[in-house]
């Protein structure tokens, strides 16, 4: 901590100032991560993108989200939430700038890259920010709802991003030259709103330690190692779906037209938001009756699995239903993140935080790119484009059992 302590958030009002301020920024991260999927239709007709050129460009924002996140987690510890947002979220607009002008699949590629580099610290800064400012017994009620966020950022990159490019006749790169507005007003947001605090003794004793060294308190705890095979592929998958491959399942499986893959998009994402929301209120009350965010994950995870191999099995004969299962089970997964930060010091909030996302969305770049490459695969041996997809998807039903077992078979299960 500060040799100036920020002094903590304690009155409602000054907590949910500082949720809104965070939640801005959260929310654009979110629409640059899933807006591929309600896009992906003008790319391919666009630049004619098979599945795995789609995947690619699309989990190119996993790439650059993921290579900066352990300096993430150190700089959070050392120089606080406000410094580094803003630093980021200055990347970010060029970002944005550079896809709307982009002209070729590897400008692009490399512009959305850009993209998932800026936003990447949309949600560790903040989750940083309430490990210090804030009383622990808030802490997995607002990551729930940092989610919540999160997901209505997706659900606004469906249908109003639709009504925006055929109502208002906005053109994609018109789109993104929105969010560099957006970006510039939240940068102001943060600027006023959000204290700053200068580094703590101890990191200002410790400037020559590698980064490495910085992390080997996190990675020798065997509750860390043991979760991070769930963060990457359980975690790390729902989200490489949620923001890609569920609205070709719907086309493509379900036989949908457009619209109406897009309307089913935008309800799914409207459930994960109410899930989100949820989750910090129903986790509280377990919590409270005895269940620790373990047993809860422990459980929840193996309904998410069923749901999963339900929809793999009926292929064209499931529906939304089913899908809403696998979303509202597989949300749960949000808690492994603040219940492994709660296993270690304050001072190492932010590196704990951050090394835990980058195996969510390290997970999430391969899960979202190796679902398109396994499609393209699957139909060079002559399989249906629904057979494709089901053997796609059974390949990442086997690695999510694999990481549950794994991860689960040394855990105790302590309350948390």
């Amino acid at each position: 901590m500060s040799d100036t302590k920020p002094p903590p958030f304690t009155s409602v009002s000054q907590i949910l100032l500082l949720f809104m301020v965070f939640g801005a920024s959260y929310f654009i991260s979110n629409v640059l991560r899933a807006i591929m999927a309600s896009l992906s239709p003008i790319f391919i007709e666009d630049l004619n993108l098979e599945p795995r050129h789609l995947g690619l460009l699309a989990s190119a924002y996993f790439v650059g989200f993921s290579l900066p996140q352990l300096h993430i987690g150190k700089w959070l510890d050392k120089y606080g939430p406000k410094r580094i947002l803003l630093s980021f979220l200055a990347i970010a607009i060029f970002g944005c700038i550079l896809f709307s002008i982009a002209q070729n699949f590897v400008l692009l590629w490399f512009a959305r890259l850009v993209l998932g580099l800026g936003v990447s610290a949309c949600l560790m800064a903040p989750l940083a920010g309430y490990r210090k400012w804030v009383d622990t017994r808030y802490l997995v009620r607002l990551n729930s709802w940092m989610l919540m966020v999160g997901s209505f950022g997706i659900v606004a990159s469906t249908v109003p991003v639709h009504w925006l490019l055929n109502e208002w006749n906005f053109s994609w790169r018109q789109i993104f030259l929105l969010i560099v507005l957006w970006i510039v007003l939240i940068c102001i947001l943060i600027y006023i709103f959000v204290p700053s605090w200068q580094p703590s003794p101890v990191h200002s004793n410790h400037k020559q330690e590698n980064i490495w060294q910085s992390y080997r308190p996190i990675f020798q705890s065997r509750y860390f190692r043991a979760m991070l095979g769930i963060g990457a592929i359980n975690y790390g998958g729902l989200v490489a779906i949620q923001t890609l491959w569920l609205a070709p399942w719907l086309k493509t499986v379900y036989h949908l037209p457009a619209d109406e893959a897009t309307d089913g998009l935008f309800f799914m994402n409207l459930l994960l938001m109410a899930v989100y929301a949820l989750i910090g209120i129903i986790s509280t009350r377990l919590n409270s009756r005895g269940w620790s965010n373990n047993k809860i994950i422990k459980i929840t995870i193996p309904c998410a699995l069923l749901s999963l191999f339900l929809l793999i099995y009926l292929g064209e004969a499931g529906n939304l239903w089913i899908w809403g299962l696998f979303l509202f089970f597989s949300a749960f997964c949000s808690l492994t993140q603040p219940t492994v930060a709660l296993r270690f010091p304050i001072d190492l909030g932010g590196r704990v935080l951050s090394g835990y996302n980058l195996a969510i969305f390290s997970g999430a770049f391969f899960v979202q790119a190796g679902l398109g490459v396994l499609v393209d695969l699957f139909r060079l041996k002559d399989w249906s484009n629904i057979a494709a997809y089901q053997g796609a998807f059974s390949v990442f039903l086997v690695l999510a059992c694999i990481t549950y077992a794994i991860g689960y078979t040394h855990l105790k299960d302590e309350s948390s």
